[in-house]
Order: structure tokens, then sequence, then C-alpha cells
């Protein structure tokens, strides 16, 4: 009997072996689609010359070096807001178009405001579900079986509301006390999970706060600016340390820029125009939108506004049509808009206390965030002036392999930060072939495993059939004759090592 047990274990040896081949084989194969992974970080606030206030950037020319870098910066998206502008990041629209154009904003339809300070609106769908889609719905709706794909956003405006009934994939609430090593560590261990994501985004606030409290030419900036390069430099280390640069494709950007404000540039529409007058007014400073109370009183404060230095005053349908900024109902009636470093309040008791501001023409470069990308996808050394954020997205979905949604982005000027397809090809041939070697090496290891599982096997039976098993009476004791010499049994492989493969 004890033969028979030999034989079992050489055959369960076998199968074990086989079965372990084939899920080495189907992993290396199912993890295919990871080879080109994005993570989109978003230091908010970051304008596109921000760099040159520090000496010392041998972290981000650690990205620019290896891979693209845009000169001049993006041109975002009219207005230069936090939300509205993030969230043409990862849709590829204008705000009109996506529907979020503003921090606050006022929707007609639900006669209710939204505000990106308050919690409850921030993760209700019906104020981000309006035909614009993320990129991360984009990516989970594509995901197969075979080809799973998910998604993490750490802190990403707009994240936490669904979207055609999606949500990331893992995402966590808003949490300004979280340290930005914290947050590397979380979304790094994402792309390590059982479960990995192939898309994460992760938001950081600074240097958006010190622009608005010191200024965006002030020391503190400075300081910040030197802090967030050595929290790109964890960033870059993290990704290294856990093998994941030659996966993923990391791209560092911002919302928009920060100009200096003033207190001396201060407008007060009171002193120009009555309350009276609209019965809706939303301040987003240097942007104000207004609901007139009719007609009449639309036209008398356009027309008192018009002569107003330092003022451009729209009815909606007179805003010029590079802002991209009409076609919406949460676009009012009556559109203001302040010139570069100017602050506007509604009436003289509201003190403006801030240094610095966002919000202005997108044409203006004060407003134009930053831009630069490192990764397998992406070229080295390379440069271009300028393009805009609505490009952002399809780029995403380009080196993802999906399909983008309906966009108002374009190839034309970012193709030229990839690879070309033949460089691409070789990347991924050098990796196949890798993959192969290895694959070819543990054949030839199982193959040999088999032969002598195989001889050792004969031996065996040839043992049993020379040396028959002594017969062993109900009554009778004996002692049982061991197969030892023939060699020591070689242990199965357990389910933790199958696991790892």
């Amino acid at each position: 009997m004890k033969l028979k047990h030999k034989g079992n274990r050489f055959r369960n040896l076998q199968k074990s072996i086989l079965a372990l081949f084939l899920v080495f084989v189907v992993a290396t194969h199912g993890n295919d689609h990871l080879k080109q992974r994005v993570l989109l970080v978003s230091y908010d606030g970051f304008r596109w010359n921000y760099l040159d206030k520090i000496s010392n950037k041998v972290n981000f020319e650690r990205i620019i070096n290896a891979g693209v870098y845009a000169k001049k910066g993006l041109q975002n998206a009219f207005i230069t807001k936090t939300f509205p502008n993030h969230y043409t990041l990862v849709t590829g629209l204008y705000e009109e178009s996506h529907g979020i154009v503003a921090n606050e904003m006022y929707d007609p339809l639900f006669n209710e405001t939204f505000s990106l300070s308050d919690p409850e609106d921030v993760i209700k769908s019906k104020w981000f579900d309006n035909g614009g889609e993320p990129i991360w719905v984009t990516n989970q709706k594509q995901s197969t079986p075979s080809l799973p794909r998910r998604s993490g956003s750490l802190f990403w405006p707009g994240s936490m509301a669904s979207v055609h009934g999606y949500l990331p994939t893992k995402y966590l609430a808003y949490d300004p006390n979280m340290k930005f090593e914290e947050r590397v560590d979380i979304i790094i261990s994402w792309f390590l999970d059982k479960d990995p994501i192939d898309l994460g985004l992760l938001y950081y606030e600074h240097p958006d706060e010190e622009g608005h409290v010191y200024g965006p030419e002030s020391d503190n900036m400075t300081l910040t600016i030197q802090k967030l390069e050595a929290c790109t430099g964890y960033l870059l280390d993290s990704l290294d340390k856990n093998n994941l640069l030659d996966t993923v494709n990391v791209i560092l950007t911002s919302d928009h820029g920060m100009t200096t404000t003033p207190n001396d540039k201060t407008i007060v529409l009171g002193d120009y125009i009555q309350k009276d007058l609209y019965k809706v007014i939303v301040m987003n400073n240097p942007i104000v939108s207004i609901i007139p109370q009719n007609e009449t009183a639309g036209d008398t404060i356009v027309s008192k506004l018009k002569n107003v230095a330092h003022l451009e005053v729209y009815k909606k349908s007179e805003i010029p049509q590079e802002y991209h900024y009409s076609r919406n109902r949460r676009i009012l009636d009556i559109l203001i808009v302040a010139d570069l470093g100017y602050t506007i309040v509604e009436s003289k008791d509201q003190n403006y206390t801030g240094k610095g501001d966002h919000g202005y023409n997108n044409s203006l470069p004060d407003m134009h965030p930053f831009f630069m990308a490192t990764g397998p996808a992406f070229r080295v050394n390379h440069t271009v002036e300028t393009f805009k954020n609505v490009d952002v997205y399809p780029l995403i979905c380009k080196i993802l392999g999906i399909e983008p949604a309906p966009n108002n982005g374009s190839m034309d000027i970012v193709q030229s930060l990839l690879k070309p397809k033949k460089e691409r090809k070789l990347y991924e041939l050098d990796n196949t072939f890798v993959v192969y070697l290895v694959i070819l090496a543990i054949g030839g290891i199982f193959a040999g495993i088999f032969t002598i599982g195989a001889c050792r096997q004969r031996r065996f039976h040839r043992h049993g059939e020379l040396t028959p098993l002594p017969y062993k009476h109900p009554t009778a004791s004996y002692s049982p004759v061991s197969l030892s010499q023939n060699g020591p049994s070689l242990p199965l492989l357990s389910d933790d090592t199958e696991e790892e493969f």
C-alpha cells in the first residue's frame, strides 16, 4: 500500500506542477494590460513658471529629463477655478459641457446653489452626472473579466459623486490634514493591491492655499514649491522601490495658476448697481454671475457696469465664443469678469484680505498651470510649448488603451508626447521576450522534475515487481518495508507558493 501511496504522490506532484505552470502563464498574460497604467497628480494652483522660484529642482528634473514637459504649461478652461478645471482634466470637456461651471454655482432647475466647501453637495450625483464622463468611469465601464479595470481616487475634486452609476473602485473622503507622504503610500498600495488599480488620481491642495494667503510672489510660496519638490521625490522613490516605474505613467499637473491681488484693486459692485436689480447673485471672485429681476433690470445692470474700469460685463448671449462658456443653464444671464489682479466684492462691508487669486481670463499666462509626465508610454526629454487641458483626457485614454467618451479634446499635439509606435512595440517585445524566457526556464525546470519523477516512479514499480510485499495476517505483526532507500519524497508546493505566482 505504501508503494501505491508513493505513486499517487508523484502523480499529484505532476498535477500540481502543471497547474502551477498554467497559473503562471495565465497570470502573466492576464496582467499584460497593466503594462500601461496611469497616475494623475494635481498640485492645486501650481502656476506654469513656479519652477523658476527654486534652484534645487532635482526631482522635478527627474521627470522632465526622463519624460515630457510643457514649457508654458497648459491653457486651462474658463473660468479658471478649482472644481471646473479639475473636472475638465478628467472629462476632456469645457465647463459648459460638463456642467461644473464654478466653485459656487446656482442651478435654476434645482433652485439650489452648489458650493465646493459643502460636504453634502460634493457627493450628490445631480451636480456631476450631466453628460460628462470622468476618466474613472470610462476606465471601469470597459472592464472585462480577462482585462479588469479599476480606478482609485485620493481626494480628486468631483470623484465622490456617482456618475452613470459609477464611483471609483477605491476612494477616500477629502481630508486636508492627511500628510503628502501618507497620500502617496495609500495610492501606491492601491497599485500593489491583490486587485490593483490601473488608474490612480491624487490631489494635493498646495500651493493654492499659500497663493491665496501670502501671494504667488511671496517667500512662503517659494518654501512651498521647495516642499513639493521634495514630495515629488518621495513619490518617485516610492514608485521605484515598489517596481512601479516601468509600468506606471506619472502625470503631474494642476488646475490653474495664480496672480497677485493688491487690496487697492478692489471693485465694489454696490457702488454701481443696487441689490433690488437682481434676484440671484453668485460670487466667484473675480467672476460674478447674476440673474436680474427682469429684462429691463438686466439692461440696467449691463449699462451701469459696461463703463466701469477693469470690468468686462456680458449678457449670456454675448459671452465670447472662445470662453466656451454659455451653453449651460448654470451659466446665468449676466457674467462679470474682472481684469487680471482685480477683486470684486458685492458691498463695501466685505473686506477682501487675500494676497492672490485665480479665475480670470484663461488666455492670461498667470492663470496657466504646469504639466510634466514620465513613464513607459512617454518620450524621453521631450518638450512642447503648451496645449489645452481638455487634451489630457484623451491622452490618458490613449495610454490606457480605452475608448474615450465624447469630449472636446484632441490628440493633435499630445500625440507627440508619446513614444512612436515602433518604440512602444519594441518595449512591449522586450517585456514579452523576458516573460517567455522566464516561462521557458521554468518549463525546463519542470521538465527536469517530471523526468526525475518518472524515473523514480518506474524504479518504485520495478521494486514492487521484484520484491513482493510481505503478507499480513490479521493476527500477525510485522515490520513494514521501508522505501526510504529509494530517496526522499519531494514535498508538494503549498497553496502559498501557488498564490505567489
